[in-house]
């Protein structure tokens, strides 16, 4: 298989593996209360063990900080504000506010890239306007669900942004390990305050509606 036909169906699965956990995280969320901070934990850790096993990275080179930021601001940053926004909303609104990042990444690749990024930037802005004024799910809109699903756009950007030295360097799963590793590490001492467990908003008639 091609290098490009590879990369278009590993960004199929990834897509449609990414709104599969938005709607099961959002039954978790409106349905059972399941804590935003424990999910992300959880996922990121179990997310890392495997791939620390599987892969068997190496350790990061200096300097950490680097990686560090984009393992707590870029892996669990964009994990968490997208998870609260599914909270705060609904997995389809969540997730139309996290593709904002598109056009983010491409004003920014348009900025200090070439003219051919332009191009780039038209088509992104182009696609996310057309993925929300066309379309056909449920979209429940909340000033918190906003501000996190803004958040999770501008974490996804550094997210995407962040890494691509380290995919350069290393490798998407090097970069990937180490990401959840760091993330989830970072999530993990969050679970024991109060605020994790207790804050959970009530899901209302209307936020248990999931997206058709």
């Amino acid at each position: 298989m091609r290098l490009t036909h590879r990369s278009l169906v590993q960004t199929f699965l990834g897509a449609s593996f990414w709104g599969i956990s938005g709607t099961a995280a959002q039954a978790l969320f409106q349905i059972y209360n399941f804590p935003v901070v424990s999910l992300v934990t959880i996922r990121m850790l179990l997310a890392a063990l495997a791939l620390m096993i599987i892969i068997r990275p190496h350790l990061p080179s200096r300097p950490f900080l680097p990686m560090i930021m984009l393992g707590i601001f870029g892996y669990a940053g964009s994990s968490l504000a997208y998870l609260e926004a599914i909270q705060y909303s609904n997995a389809a609104t969540a997730t139309l506010l996290q593709f904002l990042f598109l056009p983010i990444v491409a004003g920014y690749e348009a900025l200090t890239g070439s003219l051919r990024w332009t191009l780039t930037l038209f088509l992104a802005i182009l696609g996310t306007l057309l993925l929300i004024v066309g379309t056909n799910f449920q979209i429940l809109v909340t000033p918190i669900g906003l501000l996190f699903g803004l958040l999770a756009a501008i974490s996804g950007a550094y997210y995407n942004l962040g890494s691509r030295n380290y995919v350069r360097t290393y490798g998407a799963w090097w970069t990937t390990s180490w990401g959840f590793a760091i993330g989830g590490l970072v999530s993990f001492p969050l679970e024991s305050y109060p605020y994790a467990v207790t804050c959970s908003p009530q899901p209302s008639e209307e936020s248990q509606k999931f997206s058709s």
